[in-house]
């Protein structure tokens, strides 16, 4: 074999192994706050927290449920907030950097309650069935199709 076969075929290679595009994570994120943080920007922080380990891109808000609990817009279950609102946030063109960030951290611990799930269950046609899961909260029955994790 030639050395020009053994580099094409070493980039076909290459380009086959290549990520086509980022997994969809499905995951329904159901949280009580201890006060209401839908206007503020959620990180993720490291377990000991004192590390930023992720920040969202452009964010929205995220929807509010009954009783004070919230769908989404949020980082997982170490997720801290911001003092920067999502539109102070979005306005950064560029966004700030991680770095600059850990600053305008208002909140480490913002939860009472955390759920998680992936049951299929709790989507319709139109997308994640927040009528059923309101249905869930109101009867305390979230532990049936969710995981909690705080």
């Amino acid at each position: 074999m030639s050395t020009r076969q053994i580099i094409f075929l070493f980039m076909m290679l290459l380009l086959m192994s290549c990520d086509k595009g980022r997994i969809q994570d499905n995951t329904i994120h159901v949280y009580r706050p201890k006060q209401d943080y839908s206007i503020y920007v959620p990180i993720e922080l490291s377990l000991d927290k004192t590390k930023i380990t992720s920040a969202p891109g452009r964010c929205e808000p995220p929807l509010k449920l009954i009783n004070g609990f919230f769908l989404g817009s949020t980082m997982g279950v170490n997720t801290a907030y911001l003092s920067l609102t999502i539109e102070e946030y979005n306005s950064h063109d560029p966004l700030l950097g991680v770095d600059s960030l850990y600053k305008y951290i208002m909140e480490i611990d913002p939860f009472f309650e955390y759920y998680i799930s992936e049951n299929n269950e709790l989507r319709n046609e139109d997308g994640i069935d927040t009528v059923f899961i309101n249905d869930l909260i109101r009867e305390d029955k979230l532990t049936e199709f969710f995981t909690r994790l705080k």
